[in-house]
Formats: structure tokens, sequence, C-alpha cells
């Protein structure tokens, strides 16, 4: 487009600037600055850490299949994927996403790197995020069994509660983090009586009853209080549940738990008293995009702060099995169905050494509103999902 500026007072007219010089300018800006600018300073560089996990791989399926209309070429984003000790997920990655991993078409970076850090070296976290400068962190990363933090809480807070790598993080950095519902305590009213008559809001009192929550809770606090409450967005999320994923991952969701034990008919007992806002992985994918800009800032328009993460029902494990049952095994009788789903109350159980708060089913409507998603019914997704 081409500008042409005139005064005009009465009879006279002044041009300001003579035509040819103008299109000499405009050649000159669109041969150069202007594809710097969309190639290279509009890209968005994003660093997901636990990218090998479970909702990882399900991120990095989300921006990089070319399937996907939502693909990494339409995004915008240069993502680098941090990952532990899985020794399949550098090269699963460099088979699954073959065009993706090569930095010819990107003159600022690869559209995906892989590379393998300890997040409990201090000193290479902190080296590593000032190098890569990233504009937003995805920290996916987690000592997840809950069981395993009860035993050895000092490294669940170290792993659960890096300060380092926030602090590593330069201060216009967008930090995202992946926090739980088991920040709740499950007994809203202090007297044993469950289920909760309303479902947790964000205003709620935390107060975890394990050593994972309180973990979580207390990395929350920490980047709320140091970091600029505008860039720092804390995803309370429920059990993610979804199809497998498609690289090689240690542990997949509940979801595939329970299809396993009724392809083999494996009972297993599933709690009747213990309820959750499963919420589904895709769904997930889609809310963390909300929050990550593609304009090549730090900045977002959207909302930041706490969000519950959860799915539209309040459901229990039991309830759930039996659902998977009858939808992805509906030549089964509901007699079989129920010789691999048993219902048992865990309040019948001997009390075990690890607290698991019987009611954290949350309102995720705060985040539905500010994202403009609304989450999936799990009977829906669950279909989405059958492997059989």
């Amino acid at each position: 487009m081409m500008y042409m500026y005139m005064y005009e007072y009465g009879t006279c007219v002044m041009y300001l600037y003579e035509i040819s010089y103008v299109i000499t300018i405009w050649n000159n800006f669109s041969a150069g600055y202007h594809c710097q600018s969309m190639t290279d300073q509009t890209r968005t560089k994003v660093i997901i850490t636990g990218a090998s996990g479970y909702l990882g791989q399900h991120l990095l399926q989300f921006w990089l299949s070319e399937e996907d209309e939502k693909s990494q070429y339409s995004t915008g984003l240069d993502i680098v994927a941090l990952y532990g000790t899985l020794p399949s997920f550098a090269e699963d990655c460099r088979k699954a996403y073959p065009s993706k991993c090569q930095s010819s078409s990107v003159p600022r970076n690869e559209l995906l790197k892989v590379v393998s850090l300890d997040l409990l070296d201090e000193g290479a976290v902190s080296k590593f995020f000032a190098e890569e400068n990233p504009d937003v962190v995805v920290h996916l990363a987690a000592m997840s069994s809950i069981g395993v933090c009860e035993e050895d809480p000092e490294k669940a807070m170290k792993v659960n509660c890096p300060t380092y790598l926030s602090d590593a993080l330069s201060s216009n950095v967008k930090l995202i983090f992946l926090s739980t519902d088991q920040v709740y305590d499950g007994d809203m009213s202090g007297s044993g009586n469950i289920p909760n008559q309303r479902l947790y809001f964000e205003s709620d009192l935390a107060k975890p009853v394990n050593a994972y929550g309180r973990t979580k809770l207390e990395f929350e606090n920490y980047i709320l209080k140091n970091r600029s409450e505008s860039l720092t967005v804390c995803l309370r999320s429920s059990l993610i549940l979804g199809p497998r994923t498609n690289l090689r991952c240690r542990k997949q969701s509940f979801l595939q738990f329970v299809l396993d034990r009724l392809e083999n008919s494996n009972p297993c007992n599933f709690f009747t008293d213990e309820w959750r806002s499963m919420v589904y992985v895709k769904d997930v994918c889609n809310f963390i995009d909300c929050f990550v800009d593609k304009s090549g800032s730090s900045s977002d328009s959207l909302a930041s702060g706490v969000f519950n993460m959860g799915g539209p029902r309040r459901v229990s494990r039991f309830d759930f099995a039996s659902a998977i049952g009858k939808s992805c095994f509906p030549d089964r009788s509901d007699e079989d169905i129920a010789k691999v789903v048993k219902a048992v109350a865990k309040s019948s159980l001997p009390v075990g050494k690890v607290k698991s708060p019987p009611d954290i089913s949350m309102c995720s409507s705060k985040l539905q509103d500010t994202t403009k998603i609304e989450s999936t019914d799990f009977k829906i997704f669950i279909g989405d999902c059958n492997e059989t």
C-alpha cells in the first residue's frame, strides 16, 4: 500500500513526498526489514519442561502435528522440549517430526529442539535458561506420584518447587505452571461430610493434606510472589485423561489403566467415594495454547493468576471406570464388566500412610470464561479415546 500525503490550503496543494521516493522506500522496506520481522521477530520461543511426559507429548503433538490445523507453521512457535532420562524421547521426536527438527527453514531457531537437562542441577538450569532466553516457559516437569512424594518429601520439594528455575527467568518471561487439584483438602465443611455440597473455587482455602499438594502449592506461592502477576499462570489440574501418546512414554493416563484392566479381564478395585473433575488432555492443550502469545512478545491479553482446570462433571473413579467399560466394550454385559470394575468404598478400608483428599472436584468456569473454551464431558471424550 502506498501513501501520498497532501496539504491543501485554498488553491495551493503541497506534495510532501515524491511518488518515486515513496516507492523506493517501500520496496527497500519490503525486501529487507519487513521479511525479517515476519520470520524472526514475531516468532515465540517456548520451553516445555517435562516434555517427555504424558501431557508434554500431547502438547508437542498439538503444536507440531502436520495434520492439525494448529500446526507449527501457523502458530509461529519455536519449541524447546526439555526431558530428563527417558532415553527414547529424542529419537522418537526425530522420527515423528522429521521436518520440524530441521533448522534451515527458520532463521532464529529449530522448529523443535530436544534437550536433556537435569532440572535438579541448579547451575545447569540457570545457564540453560539464560542462554535460551525464552518468551514463554510451560513448566510441566514434576514428581507426580503421591506415594513417592510422601516417602521423600525433601526431594519432592526440590523437584516440585524449583525456585531457582523461576529465578533464572528474565522478568518478561511468561511462566505457565501445571499445578494440581491436590492443593485442596477435599473436606470443604471440615466435618468429614462427603461429598462436598459444592465444587471448589479458586478463592477457597488451599490446604493440602499430602506432600505432593504441599510442594505444588509452595511453588504457586513463590512464583506469584516473586514474578510479575500478569506473566504468571497457575493451572490447578485435575486428572488429565485422553488417548495414548504418539511416542513412547513411561506412564499413560488413568484411562489407559482402566482399558488395560478391561481388555485383560484383570479385576481391580475402584473407589466409589473419591471424586474428581477429570479433564480431557486435548482441552488442556487448548487451554495452555490460549495463554501462549504468538506475536513474539511475552505479554498476553488474557487474565493471569490461579485457575482451576477440570472437566464439567464430578465423577468417582468407579463411575468413570464403569463408563469406559460400557462405552468401549459394548458387547460385554454389565455383569461381565462388574467382574473387572469392582466398587469399593475407600472409607471402608484401613487408613493408609498417604492421605488423599476424597472430594476435590472443582469449578473451572473462570478458566473457561477466560479462554472461551468449554471443557469436554468425560462421556464424550471416552468415545474419542476408544482403543479397542
